[in-house]
């Protein structure tokens, strides 16, 4: 199957940009009510098929890896990707 790796870097942005990128790739856990009531926050990367080997690289299939694309480049992320074939069984999901 074809995949990219993902490769980005925020280092250079706000905390606040690189807090908002990370809740929206990985998703987060919300409390409200005091702590009443806790919810699970999808985020992109929990609907597609991916590995993530180290912090800031991501390995996913072609055409998933575009949206994982569009929303480093909205954020101003620094991003470099290598095309690679890998097994359909390397992946979680």
């Amino acid at each position: 199957m074809k995949a990219k790796i993902i490769t980005y870097c925020i280092a250079h942005r706000p905390a606040q940009i690189r807090s908002k990128l990370n809740r929206e790739l990985n998703g987060y856990k919300d409390v409200s009510h005091g702590g009443r009531y806790k919810y699970k926050r999808q985020g992109i990367l929990d609907c597609i098929l991916h590995r993530k080997p180290a912090k800031n690289i991501i390995i996913t299939p072609v055409k998933p890896a575009k949206l994982v694309l569009q929303l480093l480049e909205e954020y101003g992320a620094k991003i470099g990707t290598i095309d690679i074939q890998i097994d359909r069984a390397e992946f979680k999901k």
